[in-house]
């Protein structure tokens, strides 16, 4: 038993789930209630692990939780942004009941040891993607919750991704963590998920190229024309779907603060990109004053 303990606490030490180092906790807690009967039988290496793992995982300090993504858009795009356009931001406001805010991809499989594909800034943007749908919601719009799903047909249909731009090992592990109704392609736990929310499949980094998933159809039915993108990856499916949603003739916005990447750089570089030639660029907070509820129907996003 003490041995599984320690072993609890590695495994502890080495994530930031709260709820593992709290099942480590409580396995530690278990054991110092056993009858003096039991922890006689212990032996001395028992209670020297016991004892050694216990002093690791006190007094060593908490794994970091991963910081936010440092924001530095070049200034040379937002002087050439603010020059054409004569203000930086394309929208000075937001119609909520015209509006949907678009969470990409924030699945276990992109959200969560032990996959691959785990983004660990991912979790950080969480608190802004909520606080997004809740006043998106407040607002009158739509908060659209997409997934991923894949199966071994995209092998055939997708086959130059599959065969050509991934390793064999990642293609696995991909199509074991994407399928319908498996752990990985469930929305994150910490997601805020309300009844009346859309939830949408695609197939392809982007939501809205032909034959990904029928989002735009289900937008436009609902008189949606402004969409707010946030998710994983910033660089991905969350650009991907940004620029075709641009391309389709919706009003794009960008959360800086609401999408993720591996790295800041490639973070980064998208927000550039998007803020430059594909629509606008907001901070959570930015985007929340600019919603307009649906009493304002003369104010439209302009």
């Amino acid at each position: 038993m003490a041995r599984d303990a320690v072993g609890r606490l590695v495994i502890a030490r080495s994530v930031s789930d709260e709820a593992i180092q709290q099942d480590a906790l409580d396995c530690f807690a278990a054991l110092a209630m056993t009858s003096p009967l039991l922890i006689s039988s212990i032996s001395v290496i028992d209670v020297f692990l016991l004892w050694l793992g216990f002093a690791a995982y006190a007094c060593e300090p908490a794994p970091r939780r991963a910081a936010m993504h440092k924001i530095e858009i070049p200034p040379y795009i937002i002087d050439r942004v603010t020059r054409l356009r004569g203000k930086l931001h394309a929208f000075d406001h937001l119609l909520g009941p015209s509006t949907a805010l678009l969470v990409v991809d924030l699945q276990n499989v992109f959200m969560v040891p032990p996959y691959p594909t785990e983004v660990p800034l991912a979790r950080e943007i969480v608190p802004n993607v909520n606080k997004l749908a809740a006043a998106t919601r407040a607002a009158g719009g739509a908060v659209v919750w997409i997934q991923m799903t894949h199966d071994e047909t995209y092998q055939k249909t997708w086959s130059v991704f599959y065969d050509n731009v991934s390793s064999a090992a990642r293609r696995r592990e991909g199509l074991k963590g994407l399928g319908r109704g498996t752990h990985g392609q469930a929305l994150y736990d910490g997601l805020e998920v309300e009844p009346g929310d859309l939830k949408v499949e695609k197939n392809r980094f982007s939501a809205f190229i032909q034959g990904s998933s029928d989002l735009d159809r289900l937008l436009k039915s609902r008189g949606i024309d402004t969409v707010i993108v946030t998710g994983t990856v910033t660089n991905t499916c969350c650009e991907s779907t940004a620029r075709d949603a641009m391309m389709l003739n919706y009003k794009t916005v960008m959360v800086s603060d609401a999408n993720a990447a591996t790295t800041d750089d490639e973070h980064n570089a998208t927000l550039a990109n998007i803020l430059r030639i594909f629509g606008d660029v907001m901070s959570t907070d930015e985007v929340i004053a600019r919603l307009v509820g649906g009493a304002a129907k003369s104010v439209a996003a302009e």
